[in-house]
């Protein structure tokens, strides 16, 4: 294995990443999610933990319960998940296409995903890599499932197509415990957060940042923020290509948003924790050696 991690900023020594475990409790029941595509007949077993339906000869396990692997899991999917929009699909193919996707620029995040998603629904999906083929810097899951697409769309909101301007905090997260919300967050902020990259270098105007397209939803995720980890939250501001972004720029709000895990992507992580403990030392990094001028992230 490699010494460093490479980014598009600088290097990140291995053995400084760290990757969080998900805990399966508490747990909160979920709302029954049957509906005209998910009858009886296709319920092969059942338990007081989970539901298993057979479509197409592959066994989907559905959860009963909301957990905070589930929600972290649904907040990484309402940064960068992606559903195929089922109308289209019909009008060009004849036939409703339940395919997602789930990205990321860092193999070791995707990875997590895909372990996350297996223990979730019993499904295994392999890590593409089509993308890096192009230049993009993006490895993906893509997979078709009528169960879990419409459990994703039946229980948390979610819907085929663009979500600019659909996108809501569900109902089932927003009035949850505690440490259900908190890992729906972790989940977005992973997906879409960012904070400064300090393999480049250390920048004294430090923040943690959040950018969307849905305006409306960042509105719910700054309230959530500030009920769950109790820091004072900037925005949403608007730029000039549509999106928006909230900002925490308080340097207290940011050491408490590390010394709480708000990120458990690795990466992201080990950038927060570099971050807060400068903040909190007023010393250089010790051990750090910049690879290039800051460039921001």
């Amino acid at each position: 294995m490699a010494d460093f991690i490479e980014t598009k900023f600088g290097k990140i020594p291995m053995n400084e990443l760290t990757f969080s475990n998900f805990l399966e409790f508490p747990q909160i029941s979920l709302p029954t999610y049957f509906d005209k595509k998910l009858t009886d007949k296709l319920v092969v077993e059942e338990s007081k933990q989970s539901r298993l339906f057979k479509v197409n000869g592959r066994i989907t396990r559905l959860p009963k319960f909301l957990t905070p692997s589930l929600a972290y899991f649904v907040g990484y999917f309402f940064g960068d998940g992606g559903m195929k929009d089922l109308e289209k699909s019909v009008k060009v193919t004849g036939r409703e296409d339940h395919k997602f996707k789930i990205a990321d620029e860092h193999l070791m995040q995707i990875e997590q995903i895909q372990k996350i998603y297996a223990g979730l629904f019993w499904l295994d999906i392999a890590v593409r890599k089509e993308r890096l083929e192009k230049g993009e810097k993006t490895y993906y899951l893509e997979t078709t499932n009528l169960v879990v697409y419409r459990f994703l769309c039946n229980v948390f909101g979610l819907s085929g197509g663009k979500k600019d301007f659909s996108l809501k905090i569900p109902g089932l997260i927003k009035n949850s415990h505690l440490e259900i919300k908190k890992a729906f967050l972790r989940g977005l902020f992973d997906a879409d957060g960012d904070t400064r990259a300090v393999e480049a270098g250390f920048n004294s105007q430090s923040r943690v940042k959040l950018r969307m397209k849905q305006k409306q939803f960042m509105f719910e995720v700054k309230d959530m923020l500030k009920e769950v980890f109790g820091v004072s939250v900037n925005g949403p501001y608007y730029d000039s290509i549509g999106s928006s972004y909230i900002q925490i720029e308080r340097q207290s709000c940011i050491v408490n948003l590390a010394e709480n895990n708000l990120f458990f992507h690795p990466i992201k992580k080990w950038r927060l924790d570099k971050t807060a403990n400068f903040l909190k030392n007023k010393n250089p990094l010790k051990g750090f050696v910049a690879e290039s001028k800051y460039v921001g992230s």
